[in-house]
């Protein structure tokens, strides 16, 4: 027993470099060099807050840097992990979906940039109302895939798939979140697995 506590205490050790500062600005485009000051700023915030205040998850990026969050409501919606297939989102609507790429391309180029990462690891205080990154903006590029795919540029489709997956699965077996964990697991098989699949199907 006391070998596993022993075990359980011991600070996670993962080698390379770390997305967290990447994933937790990717709503607000903020230059490659000012990432990790900003987010260092952030995780000092959130570390002075009172226990019994509730911690303030917006970022001191808001208001500084253009906003890349997307209008979820207005239509065409882009392809998500639970969905109707990917492929035939875009099909039913290629001028839509194409112009839904053009206006979210910073930030589809963001997500894909993670490929230059090793692990996840959290810097966020742990307490129970601490924030979480904006994890849902992780599936943004399987929209991008799915209309290069039905334009005709089937094999730049499939390679740009391929990569998301292993950097989904490479992030989030190198992370100390379940929460990420779960969602990257999710992404590199309901999302961007299922996507590589369709793609195959049709090869």
């Amino acid at each position: 027993q006391q070998v596993a506590l022993q075990r359980m205490q011991t600070p996670n050790a993962f080698a390379g470099r770390n997305a967290f500062d990447a994933v937790w600005l990717l709503p607000y485009d903020v230059p490659d060099a000012e990432i990790a000051s900003v987010a260092d700023a952030d995780m000092a915030a959130l570390a002075a807050t009172p226990l019994l205040q509730p911690m303030n998850g917006v970022s001191s990026a808001r208001g500084r840097y253009p906003d890349l969050r997307p209008d979820t409501n207005a239509p065409p919606k882009p392809c998500s992990i639970s969905g109707a297939p990917c492929l035939a989102l875009v099909r039913g609507d290629a001028e839509g979906y194409l112009a839904l790429v053009g206006t979210n391309r910073r930030l589809i180029d963001r997500v894909e940039a993670l490929a230059q990462y090793d692990h996840l690891a959290s810097r966020v205080p742990a307490r129970a109302d601490a924030p979480l990154p904006a994890f849902q903006l992780l599936a943004w590029p399987l929209t991008a895939h799915a209309v290069t795919f039905a334009q005709g540029d089937q094999l730049a489709a499939v390679d740009a798939t391929c990569r998301d997956i292993s950097t989904m699965r490479r992030l989030g077996a190198n992370s100390d979140l379940l929460i990420s964990r779960m969602i990257t697991a999710r992404l590199a098989t309901d999302g961007y697995g299922r996507l590589f699949a369709d793609m195959l199907s049709e090869l």
